[in-house]
């Protein structure tokens, strides 16, 4: 059985793993419209953790603050596409040269950023990995 969770939703009582929407598939059938299919091997316990929300913006926040950006901080969006949008455009707006983002650029059903990104400009860098 699988359970579609938005990310840093909570994780039923219950759960023994956690896969990425991107490493599933659809799968269609006609007694059973709701299946997928799981593109990696996953085991017991995989990505059953406490979530943490918002655990890159105090990060982010001190690098840039660190480096002597003058930093625009927009706190956190609602999962919605006009609240975002809105953001969006109140940083540019405001003359930014770089704007950052964390989450919310993903496959899920609530995850407008990139194409809200795509409708404003060009998007030059998408899922960039920091590795500490």
């Amino acid at each position: 059985m699988f359970l579609l969770l938005l990310a840093s939703g909570p994780i039923p009582d219950g759960a023994d793993a956690v896969v990425q929407v991107e490493d599933t598939e659809k799968v269609d059938n006609a007694d059973e419209p709701k299946q997928v299919r799981l593109l990696v091997k996953t085991t017991k316990g995989n990505d059953i953790s406490p979530v943490i929300r918002d655990s890159n913006h105090a990060m982010l926040l001190a690098a840039a603050i660190q480096h002597q950006f003058k930093v625009l901080d927009l706190g956190i969006a609602k999962d919605d596409e006009e609240c975002q949008g809105r953001i969006l455009d109140k940083a540019f707006a405001s003359g930014i040269n770089i704007l950052l983002t964390s989450g919310g650029v993903s496959m899920g059903d609530k995850d407008f950023i990139k194409p809200l990104l795509e409708k404003r400009g060009k998007v030059h860098f998408n899922k960039v990995i920091s590795c500490f």
